[in-house]
């Protein structure tokens, strides 16, 4: 059963996960308008991403090659969060950043490719996915 959470604004409303993240994310850049903020889009997501799944497949003599397909993913992980992008994008101190032509090709996002696992877990980048992403920071950290 997925674990349920609840996000409460600053007069206590429940609000939505995107809306929480939002404000709570322009909150951050209005307190410190001199600053510059580097985010990235959404990355792919996906239970069977990551070591856990990838030692059950090797201790169960499976195949494992997991992967989201595209459309899944633009669909479900970035259309929620487009118009948040968009309003943080619109600010002055703020580049956003599209990780997914470095993750995934027209039809899928694998969790794996040249035989390293892309995602330590569901949903965070290994360090082999991570330099994957390095084109896109690289120039900010000059």
């Amino acid at each position: 059963e997925a674990q349920q959470f609840h996000y409460v604004d600053g007069r206590g409303r429940d609000v939505g996960r995107a809306q929480a993240i939002s404000d709570g994310l322009a909150a951050l850049i209005d307190k410190y308008p001199d600053r510059r903020f580097f985010l990235f889009a959404p990355t792919p997501q996906a239970p069977d991403f990551g070591g856990h799944p990838a030692a059950r497949a090797l201790l169960y003599h499976r195949a494992f090659a997991p992967a989201q397909s595209r459309a899944n993913f633009e669909a479900e992980q970035v259309a929620p969060v487009r118009a948040i992008i968009a309003r943080l994008a619109a600010l002055p101190n703020v580049t956003i950043e599209d990780p997914t032509p470095y993750l995934c090709d027209t039809s899928s996002c694998p969790g794996i490719a040249d035989g390293q696992l892309l995602y330590r877990d569901g949903d965070h980048l290994s360090l082999t996915g991570a330099r994957r992403l390095a084109p896109l920071y690289a120039s900010e950290l000059r």
